[in-house]
Parts: C-alpha cells; sequence; structure tokens
C-alpha cells in the first residue's frame, strides 16, 4: 500500500493505488489522483437511481463531460446503484463512487448522520475546483460556464439564495461568532467551490458537523446543513458570491382544483437565465397517488412580474417556545401549501410592509422551450421504474 502525499491529502487527494487496495469503490476502475475539477453529487435516500440518472443523462447532453463522484452511506451502496454508476461512466465522461465513511478521509464520519453527507463530500473530493449537486438538481443548460465566470475567477465560491431569511435572535449568529446581517438563507442543493480557496471555511463547518450530538443539537435552530456553508464562510471572512436572482418556483396545475402547484426550485445563471431546476417537491409529487402517468410533470413557472421587495425588515420575534427556524419565523416569500393533498411551494403575492410583489404564471415553454418535454422524456422511463418497486396505484 502506497503512502498518501501529505500536501494532496490537506486537499482531499489520495493516491489511487491507496483508495483501491482498501475499498475497490471505483465503478471505472480508479479514483482520480488529482483533478482541477469536477462535480460532486450526493445520494442520501433509498432508491436514488431515477434521479440520478436523469441527472446524468442532462449533464451529458449538454457536452458536459467533467467527472463525476457519487458520494454515498456504505449501506446505500447497493448492487443497483453500482450498476447504475457502471452504465452512467464512460472513458471520456468518467462516474466514480465514493463511501463516506472511508477512514483514511481527511474529514471522517463513523456513522450515518444524514445532512453530514454534503459536507464530507465536499471535504473529502478528489477535485479542487467543485460543482455540487444534489442528485436531485437536474440542469436546464451546461453548468461548466459557471467555472469561467468572472464572479468564480473573483470570489472563489458560488451560492444561491433560499425563500427564507433567518430571524435576528437566531443563535446561530452568536455561534458563529456573527453579527446579525439582514440577508436570504442559502439554498445548498448547488454550490461551485475552489476548495483550496475556501478550506478555511470547510474545516469550520466540519468543526460544527463533528458528530452525531453536535449535529442533532444544531438542528434546533437550523434546518438542515446549508446555512452552515453561509456561515462558515461568513465567519472566515471567505468570499463567496450569491446569484443576484430570486429563485421561482416551477410545477403544474393540478387537475382536481386547476391551481398551480410549485413542485421545483428554479434557479438562475448570473445573468438571470435558468440554470437548475431542484426537482426534491416533485419526488413526493410522483409517489404520491395524485400523480397520473404519463402527463407532463412540470407545466408552467410561478415568478414576479414586478421586482419584488428585496430590503423589507426580518420578521416579527417567534413565539414563546417555538422553534426559530421554521417557516412563521423566517421570512415571508414563501409558503408551503396543502393543495389537493400535495405537498407544494409557493412565492407569497400578498401585501407585506405596504409593498405587494406582482406575481405571473407563464408556460415553462416561454423561458426554456424543451426542458419540460426533455425532462418528461429522459425522467419517464425512470420514473416507471420506480413506481413498479413502490406498488404505486393512482387514484
Amino acid at each position: 500500500m502506497s503512502a498518501v502525499d501529505p500536501i494532496l491529502a490537506e486537499f482531499g487527494y489520495f493516491d489511487v493505488a491507496t483508495v483501491n487496495a482498501t475499498d475497490g469503490k471505483s465503478a471505472s476502475g480508479h479514483i482520480p489522483l488529482r483533478r482541477d475539477r469536477g462535480i460532486v453529487v450526493t445520494v442520501a435516500e433509498k432508491n436514488p437511481s431515477a434521479w440520478l440518472s436523469a441527472q446524468v443523462d442532462f449533464l451529458r447532453s449538454y457536452g458536459c463531460n467533467l467527472p463525476i463522484e457519487v458520494w454515498a452511506y456504505e449501506q446505500e451502496i447497493t448492487a443497483e446503484i453500482v450498476q447504475t454508476i457502471a452504465k452512467l461512466s464512460t472513458r471520456q465522461a468518467p462516474v466514480f463512487y465514493r463511501v463516506v465513511q472511508d477512514y483514511r478521509h481527511l474529514y471522517r464520519i463513523k456513522e450515518d448522520h444524514g445532512y453530514q453527507i454534503k459536507l464530507a463530500a465536499i471535504a473529502n473530493s478528489a477535485f479542487r475546483e467543485i460543482l455540487y449537486l444534489d442528485s436531485d438538481v437536474i440542469p436546464f443548460k451546461n453548468p461548466e460556464l459557471l467555472f469561467e465566470s468572472p464572479e468564480f475567477k473573483r470570489y472563489g465560491s458560488i451560492f444561491w439564495v433560499d425563500y427564507w431569511k433567518m430571524h435576528p435572535y437566531n443563535p446561530a449568529w452568536r455561534l458563529f461568532g456573527l453579527e446579525c446581517v439582514d440577508e436570504w438563507e442559502q439554498e445548498s442543493g448547488m454550490m461551485v467551490i475552489d476548495r483550496k480557496r475556501a478550506w478555511f471555511a470547510i474545516r469550520l463547518a466540519g468543526y460544527f458537523w463533528r458528530d452525531l450530538a453536535a449535529t442533532k443539537w444544531h438542528q434546533n435552530f437550523l434546518l438542515g446543513d446549508k446555512d452552515f456553508f453561509r456561515l462558515s464562510w461568513r465567519a472566515t471572512s471567505t468570499p463567496a458570491f450569491f446569484i443576484p436572482h430570486w429563485l421561482t418556483p416551477a410545477g403544474l396545475y393540478l387537475p382536481l382544483s386547476n391551481k398551480f402547484c410549485g413542485i421545483t426550485m428554479v434557479q438562475h445563471d448570473v445573468e438571470g437565465g435558468p440554470l437548475f431546476a431542484h426537482i426534491n417537491l416533485l419526488k413526493r409529487y410522483i409517489l404520491s397517488k395524485k400523480y397520473v402517468p404519463g402527463n407532463s410533470i412540470l407545466t408552467h413557472v410561478k415568478r414576479y412580474k414586478l421586482p419584488p421587495f428585496r430590503d423589507y425588515p426580518f420578521p416579527a420575534g417567534p413565539l414563546p417556545r417555538t422553534k426559530l427556524k421554521w417557516a412563521h419565523t423566517r421570512g415571508f416569500k414563501a409558503s408551503l401549501p396543502n393543495i389537493d393533498e400535495v405537498q407544494c411551494v409557493d412565492i407569497d403575492d400578498g401585501e407585506r410592509f405596504g409593498v405587494s410583489p406582482v406575481t405571473e404564471i407563464v408556460p415553462l415553454s416561454n423561458i426554456n422551450p424543451s426542458f419540460g418535454k426533455d425532462l418528461d422524456r429522459v425522467l419517464g422511463g425512470y420514473i416507471d421504474a420506480e413506481l413498479k418497486k413502490s406498488s404505486y396505484h393512482p387514484e
């Protein structure tokens, strides 16, 4: 077994012989010793093959041949996942799978800590410059353009905003030694990071996610992992560029009530064009009894017609004994209505602080003529297979 170069190990790079001699967890035969740039994906769900396959299919269809690391907990590396990744991988565009609990990782995890997988994948990746994607994020176009953007070259990290704001009394501000900042929370389903330039911030986030007890404690006032990145970057004065465009919900009109239901988060590029569709609620809709196989999955987008209020104040303080992280204390930009027994997301258009934003619902084809049809085509076969596994029976 060969030794790990200490300089490479500092940035998460391992000698190929060392890695393969221990776990052999590579669908293509090698884990890259050193790559300047690549995509990091995490899977942390029971049956991720459909979403992962669709994601890689879209990436490759745009001509994106960057190597992809797929990270998972050891118990989730099933034969099905191994076969899926092997089918997706080619010599020109390799796809690897990596095990989070590998004892040689610089940032080590001994057990399944849920959200912690994302930070572990970023900290231990073989790539210096990474595009991180949740496995249920589908690109509208080739995202490689982000690495060449002036914003990435200047700041070294690109983040996207979420629907919410963190309350000014949230103890996370004090935990990170920060003054409260009136800004939107982070949506961490996609991130672009130069790990060398952001290494101190990554290590600080790792400290707060160091064990299961700490993880559970943090979840009392922070939702998931997402804001640990934003706050760690701030606490270490690590630059990051936030895309200056609000995310918008994409979805469909439900047949029962004919009401719009947002089931996907659309994030944008620097110029404001659609770049990523985070299909987090779409997965729930498809596995619900309200989904009709064969129907289009995404047909419309709800967006602000007039520029909304960017600088409206924080919400009022929480009621006694309520958690500081939940929607009624986290801002008024979005809501999570239940329509026809389907969980949806909606952006608010009611008056807030004397300002009334104007929204509109437009066909998805107006924004991207082919994406909806391509999603139906690519995801359709995978969805049918998943529904058969779940003994799905529509109402």
